[in-house]
């Protein structure tokens, strides 16, 4: 560990040595990349899979209070991240990643013990989220303190990225076993037992990484920004069972988005959530609203093709789930090192630009699916997207990496996280929405098979119905799983549309945000002198 002297008398403690070899530096790498990926799956499986899932069980007294036991999970996360950045800054990554580890697993364990239960559950989730917000910075902080600036440090990055996108794509194959009947407490064993062997490598091998006590915190724009991204995130989750125009739901968007302002207005250093798109370097600007962009589109993708897969195929969930996430992967891996190949010989504008296309064309091939069950359709969707975003992580995350101080970047990570998260939220809450919404309106049950005993479709969840169509006889059950299904796709192809329009919307974005950065460069060319080549030329 290196150290200088800042005054007479006191000692500054600054980055650690990077690992003394390329073997336990890959090591390293390995160990906060399998940490990124079984996070990634778990946010995203209680984001997406669990509160599916639960609306099969319709019929339970405690539906509703149970739908918010994954979404207090989430809501923590979000709500912890700028404190789990502060604690990063202060602490130490490596003794916050461990705190977290230590926490993530204590709640694991209390939800494996209690799950039989209702508010103690709710209570082990939360302290699983607060685990998450701590093991998340400082993930990111110690990838940057064992990578030299530049490249190294980039591709570090994108290995995160690439665990996370993996960890996202999975959550397909994670809910088909759940729906064949696997024993849930055996998927949260599975969760702690890779825990804890990936804590074991963290504290062997991970270098000392000191955290600095008298980093300066703005607390009252952090407890500002916090309490604002909460009810943000609170008003996202509702938006799709409300309606985004109802009085509660824009409450809790609007006083969010006033604390937010304040945290702006009030702030006197350090870095917010809104400062990762409003205030970041010009030059990095375009690269943010890109893979945002790219977020938004992945989780909303995911939240349909989960209910895809639940409504209209008839083959194991589980063969559908490894066929969508082995493409996914090897996909998001070739479009990372084309992403990279290409900014090489153009600049960081041209793949960004690309990526943002190839996700569109995803999305456009998704709309091609029908009440056939064509999966070659889906796969096809996930893929080209996942190339799409491999394109858009290797540029994106290449360029902000340029700008990463060494130090004190803990509040800077659980910022740029929470704008990640908050996107994966609206793209659930649009696309979980507009599925709802379409499938409700359009869903129009023969006459011959409501009269049979009473059936009530209407109004019931997605799951459900389909139970429903199942537990009739063929002549009366063929006819109620078709009209679930052709109301369903009219909700999906809603949702892949007003995600077409989300992404669209950012692409100009980019591409304005582009532009202005070009101008101000040439302004000052001095300045753009001193920049990095590959932010040099966006």
């Amino acid at each position: 560990m290196a150290v200088e002297i800042s005054r007479p008398g006191r000692v500054t403690r600054t980055q650690p040595a990077l690992p003394s070899s390329r073997g336990r530096r890959a090591l390293v790498l390995s160990l906060v990349g399998g940490t990124g990926f079984l996070i990634s799956q778990d946010v995203s499986l209680h984001s997406i899979a669990v509160s599916t899932l639960l609306q099969q069980l319709g019929d339970r007294d405690v539906l509703e209070f149970s739908l918010w036991i994954p979404k207090s999970y989430v809501l923590s996360l979000i709500v912890f991240l700028l404190v789990g950045g502060v604690l990063t800054d202060r602490c130490g990554a490596k003794r916050v990643l461990i705190a977290g580890y230590v926490t993530f697993l204590a709640g694991l364990l209390a939800h494996m013990l209690l799950a039989a239960t209702s508010i103690p559950l709710l209570v082990a989730r939360i302290v699983m989220g607060a685990g998450v917000a701590a093991i998340v910075p400082a993930s990111l902080s110690i990838l940057v303190l064992v990578s030299n600036a530049g490249r190294q440090r980039a591709q570090a990055l994108l290995l995160w990225a690439g665990c996370l996108a993996a960890g996202v794509t999975v959550v397909p194959l994670v809910s088909g076993l759940l729906l064949n009947n696997l024993w849930w407490p055996r998927v949260a064993l599975a969760d702690a037992v890779v825990a804890v062997a990936l804590l074991v490598g963290i504290v062997k091998f991970v270098p000392r990484c000191p955290g600095d006590p008298q980093a300066p915190v703005d607390w009252p724009g952090v407890v500002a920004a916090t309490i604002g991204s909460g009810l943000v995130a609170l008003g996202l989750f509702k938006a799709p069972d409300w309606g985004w125009t109802a009085a509660p739901v824009v409450a809790l968007l609007g006083a969010g988005a006033v604390l937010l302002v304040v945290a702006a207005a009030t702030r006197r250093g350090g870095e917010l959530p809104h400062d990762i798109l409003l205030r970041a370097d010009p030059r990095a600007q375009p690269a943010m609203f890109a893979l945002s962009a790219a977020v938004v589109a992945e989780f909303g993708i995911v939240f349909v093709t989960i209910q895809y897969l639940q409504a209209v195929r008839g083959t194991d969930p589980v063969v559908a789930g490894a066929l969508i996430f082995l493409p996914a992967c090897v996909a998001s891996a070739l479009g990372a090192k084309a992403g990279a190949m290409l900014q090489r010989r153009t600049g960081a504008t041209t793949p960004l630009i690309i990526g943002l296309t190839m996700v569109l064309d995803g999305l456009a091939v998704g709309l091609t699916a029908d009440a056939a069950g064509s999966l070659e359709r889906i796969v096809g969707m996930v893929a080209v997207m996942s190339v799409g975003m491999g394109v858009v992580m290797a540029v994106a995350l290449d360029a902000i990496a340029t700008a990463l101080p060494p130090t004190r970047n803990g509040v800077l990570f659980g910022a740029q996280s929470a704008v990640v998260q908050l996107g994966s939220l609206l793209g659930l809450a649009v696309a979980g929405g507009l599925v709802d919404q379409g499938y409700r309106a359009e869903l129009v049950i023969p006459a011959k098979v409501a009269a049979h005993e009473g059936i009530v479709a209407v109004g019931q969840p997605l799951g459900k119905n389909v139970a429903t169509a199942a537990s009739v006889d063929d002549t009366l059950g063929g006819p109620l799983a078709q009209a679930v299904q052709n109301a369903f796709l009219v909700g999906y192809r809603h949702a892949l549309l007003a995600t077409i329009v989300v992404v669209v919307v950012m692409m100009v974005v980019t591409v304005a945000l582009t532009a202005r950065a070009r101008r101000r460069s040439a302004a000052n060319p001095r300045g753009c002198q001193e920049i990095p080549k590959n932010i040099r030329d966006m």
